[in-house]
């Protein structure tokens, strides 16, 4: 390849909306944590080495809710309440989560957790409820 000397359209895009096809049987309610397998198809978040967190569902998607697409529309960054999946204070602002479900987060253990951050702590609403930055690959 050599570099280019003219204008050239890279069909570029903001990051803020993304759309990821749906593995086969799957279905994402809007506002689910959004994962994406190792075969790079969506499916709900799990906590799972092989699942990496891609943003919250933007609307439903799935045959399973009465959706037709194959694919998902997705919300690659922001601020969104999750629940927590340990008590959390005031002290966990600013500590990163990880994944449990398409709606619960934990805290993140170094060196075990490393790579599986979703998110960061922004506010602490109650003991099982938190707002988290969302930390997306």
């Amino acid at each position: 390849m050599t570099a280019i000397t003219s204008f050239k359209d890279v069909a570029r895009q903001e990051n803020n909306i993304g759309h990821l096809k749906l593995a086969p049987g799957v279905s994402i309610p809007e506002g689910a944590l959004v994962g994406v397998n190792a075969q790079g198809l969506a499916t709900n978040a799990a906590e799972s080495t092989a699942d990496k967190v891609v943003g919250v569902a933007a609307s439903p998607a799935g045959a399973g809710l009465g959706k037709t697409a194959d694919h998902v529309q997705f919300w690659t960054y922001g601020v969104i309440t999750v629940n927590a999946a340990f008590s959390a204070k005031q002290s966990d602002v600013a500590a990163y989560v990880k994944v449990k479900d398409n709606q619960t987060v934990d805290k993140v253990t170094l060196p075990a957790d490393a790579g599986k951050e979703c998110g960061r702590i922004v506010e602490v609403l109650s003991s099982s409820k938190i707002r988290i930055a969302l930390k997306t690959v």
